[in-house]
């Protein structure tokens, strides 16, 4: 919510809102890049793949239906996996 919805917030939150959305984004890149750095993770830029993953979470609110055919369990296990495969760095 905070960084999808963040245009609703009253203008006099704004400021408050924009601030905590960046350093939620830095904490995020700055956790890839230690994973880079300690070679768990491929090298990408950190930004684009902090950016790629909030915006694969922020989505899912829009489409997850919990009487659907996966459960939520199942879908963050799938997501997990498609995530982390991406920067997982390859051993071969």
């Amino acid at each position: 919510m905070l960084v999808r919805e963040s245009h609703y917030v009253p203008e006099s939150l704004a400021s408050d809102v924009r601030g905590r959305t960046r350093r939620y984004s830095h904490l995020l890149s700055d956790l890839i890049a230690q994973g880079m750095r300690a070679g768990e993770f491929e090298d990408a830029d950190p930004g684009v793949a902090g950016l790629m993953l909030l915006g694969a979470l922020n989505w899912a609110h829009r489409w997850y239906q919990a009487e659907g055919r996966l459960s939520a369990q199942n879908i963050g296990a799938q997501y997990a996996e498609i995530i982390l495969a991406g920067l997982r760095r390859r051993t071969d």
